[in-house]
């Protein structure tokens, strides 16, 4: 088990941004992607480009806020790998509010792939993750027991 980071981005930088967090019950956070322990690389899932892994940027400490999180590093890297390349789910930032979406198949929204990947490579079981916003991701990882609280580094 290695420590990785859930990375999210503050809202408040673009209309989209504070909207996204407006209708995820007036959260903080806008988007999420997992970021590597060595912090060298992130998987990254964005709209118009899809899944993917990506050269980790600078992370501005005032933009970012990174929870710490014990994964299986083969399982995380083997769960990215199974669904690299695959589409963003434009659906997905409704799907927290609306929950009688049904999820999109072979389709990921941010907070739902970093869900996925946490919940299989031996993270809390985040069911139904498809219905998981920013909000709601960083209240799950931050109020589990022996959970180190969010670091800003």
């Amino acid at each position: 088990m290695k420590t990785f980071y859930v990375a999210f981005r503050r809202a408040g930088f673009s209309l989209l941004d504070r909207a996204i967090a407006f209708f995820d019950g007036h959260g903080h956070f806008c988007h999420a992607e997992l970021l590597w322990p060595d912090r060298s690389k992130s998987f990254a899932i964005h709209a118009w480009v899809g899944c993917q892994y990506v050269d980790a940027p600078v992370y501005d400490p005032t933009q970012w806020v990174f929870v710490p999180i014990e994964l299986d590093e083969g399982r995380v890297s083997a769960a990215c790998d199974m669904i690299a390349g695959d589409k963003y789910d434009y659906f997905g930032c409704c799907r927290f509010l609306f929950k009688w979406l049904h999820p999109s198949h072979g389709r990921w929204f941010c907070t739902e792939g970093c869900a996925k990947i946490i919940s299989v490579s031996g993270g809390p079981d985040l069911r139904r993750c498809y219905l998981i916003g920013p909000k709601e991701l960083y209240q799950d990882l931050t109020g589990l027991a022996g959970l180190a609280k969010p670091c800003i580094t």
